[in-house]
Order: C-alpha cells, then structure tokens, then sequence
C-alpha cells in the first residue's frame, strides 16, 4: 500500500522553535503537541483507525536519542532531518537528527529523537514528515 499523504493546515498547526532550548523542552513541546494531534483522515480511512485516535496510540516508543543528553542546549545546525527507517528485526524507526557542518566543512550528523511503530512504513513516513513541519525543518 503506498499512501498519498496531504499537507497538514500549516495555519493551525503548532510548531516548535527549537533555537536557545534544551533537548529536554524541544522534546515536551514536541510530545505535548503528537499526543493530541489526531492522525489525518486519509490514514484513518486507508488502515481503518477509529476517528479520533492520536499519534501517541501509534508509536511504540517515542524519546531522546541514546547518546544526546537531555540538558544539552540544542547547538547550531544547519538543518532539522526527520526520516524513516525499517528496523533491523521488525517494525520502523523515525529519526530526528539535526544536521550541521564542522569547522573544515565536513557534515556531521547529532541524533536528537528517536521514535518507533509497528504500524508499517506508510505510518513512520507520515509521522516523520509531521515531525518535520512542526520543527521547521
């Protein structure tokens, strides 16, 4: 099943402005707005969700990556990468990175967010691509 995603009301959806923030308040602001959001109409219909269900349902893991402290101030970066992954026993991976350069010009990768489902790889895309707008990646 491929599924055709459609933008979200960017009027009406929250964002997270994650410059001069710790991990830990990117992280709150984040969870607080996916735990009430609800999943969009085409995914509920496509996998025949109840109406009304909201990401938190849908994830089976959702926190800071291993490695990233949660009271590290969130550095400098150039980007914010939301993408998924397929695991490497089963279910999705979505990945929150943020991408920046050293001083010699070499990309470098931070993880930030690590989220998992096993709700397949169509519902990992979309949470990921949700994730992206609302930190203004």
């Amino acid at each position: 099943m491929i599924l055709i995603w459609q933008r979200p009301d960017l009027e009406n959806l929250s964002v997270v402005d994650v410059h001069g923030k710790t991990v830990s308040e990117v992280f709150d602001e984040l969870t607080s707005i996916i735990e009430v959001l609800q999943i969009p109409a085409e995914l509920v219909k496509v996998r025949n969700y109840e109406v009304g269900i909201t990401w938190k349902h849908l994830l089976d893991g959702f926190g800071v990556a291993i490695g990233t402290g949660r009271d590290e101030m969130i550095p400098r970066h150039k980007w914010i990468a939301c993408f998924p992954v397929t695991g490497g026993s089963e279910g999705h991976y979505i990945h929150i990175d943020l991408i920046s350069f050293d001083g010699n010009g070499n990309q470098t990768t931070k993880p930030l967010f690590v989220a998992k489902t096993f709700e397949g790889w169509d519902v990992a895309a979309v949470f990921a691509a949700l994730c992206g707008r609302i930190l203004l990646a």
